[in-house]
């Protein structure tokens, strides 16, 4: 039987985000006016890096495979709050912020609802 978590729904909405900023890098670096700060290639990892880990929530088992593959995610929105909130200019700082926090929230809270659910193992 398929059974489909919120990591599994988190995993599945940061792989596409991270497919998405792979395949045009331009849309991280127009959206905190970045040029010459976030290269294409440094937006390119972000990407790469959302993909790793939307495939990890999507395919790790349950248990504590999984809660590392969520605080490992919750820990990149984590060093994002951080970095966008230092080179970021004004204009777009509160954006990013609030973008990169909200990942973050959404990590946490699924990580909270995650370490609530007994572990199931299957044989």
């Amino acid at each position: 039987m398929l059974r489909i978590s919120p990591t599994h729904v988190f995993g599945s909405l940061t792989l596409a985000y991270g497919l998405y900023t792979l395949a045009r890098p331009s849309s991280l670096i127009d959206a905190t006016q970045l040029d010459g700060v976030l290269h294409r290639r440094g937006a390119q990892l972000i990407g790469v890096r959302d993909t790793i880990s939307g495939l990890a929530l999507m395919f790790t088992p349950a248990g504590p495979p999984r809660r590392i593959a969520l605080a490992t995610r919750i820990g990149c929105d984590i060093t994002d709050i951080i970095g966008f909130g230092v080179v970021c200019p004004p204009a777009t700082k509160a954006k990013a912020l609030i973008a990169a926090g909200g990942w973050a929230v959404a990590g946490l809270t699924i990580l909270g609802i995650d370490m609530s659910a007994p572990v199931r193992f299957h044989r």
